[in-house]
């Protein structure tokens, strides 16, 4: 067993971000934005985290002693998750297996890709109720329900959303 950490490189945490679009890739919300501490100030929540552990011990999750330690550090053994995305995967390991966050990863950066399949800056036309078309983009769509991001919307207003969040309470 290892007792280093195989940590990522800056430049491979920055690719990470970037490939993410610096979105989490398991829940999709955004990991960067404005700081109101100065006015070019930014607050990060997002991390690269390893796909299988860094280092091994105690803890470790999914950590693969036949790993190199080059291959550990890699990109391709990296996503880019928020905070709490980030310590939920690495304490449920039988959640989230290596298989599992290899196809997250590779379908969130399909998803996340401009002008080619998935195209990252094309967007739906959401129909909600039937007073409310939107513009934006489907997120994540199951059993559980449906997460949608609404850039604008083509007729109705959000507070005609809240208005019909409420009906649905009733």
């Amino acid at each position: 067993m290892s007792n280093t950490r195989d940590d990522f490189t800056n430049r491979t945490k920055s690719d990470l971000a970037l490939r993410a679009s610096y979105l989490c890739s398991n829940c999709k919300c955004s990991t960067v934005g404005p700081s109101d501490e100065a006015s070019n100030a930014v607050t990060m929540i997002g991390v690269a985290a390893h796909i299988t552990a860094a280092s091994g011990g105690p803890g470790a999750r999914r950590y693969d002693p036949n790993m190199t330690s080059a291959e550990r550090s890699h990109i391709d053994n990296g996503i880019w998750l928020c905070g709490t995305c980030s310590v939920l995967i690495d304490r449920d390991e039988q959640r989230f297996p290596v298989k599992y966050l290899l196809d997250l990863k590779r379908q969130h950066e399909v998803s996340r890709r401009i002008h080619g399949f998935g195209a990252a800056d094309a967007e739906d036309i959401i129909a909600i109720g039937p007073y409310l078309i939107a513009l934006g983009l489907v997120l994540q769509s199951g059993p559980e329900g449906h997460q949608v991001r609404i850039s604008h919307f083509l007729q109705g207003t959000i507070r005609d959303l809240w208005s019909l969040t409420q009906d649905f309470k009733k």
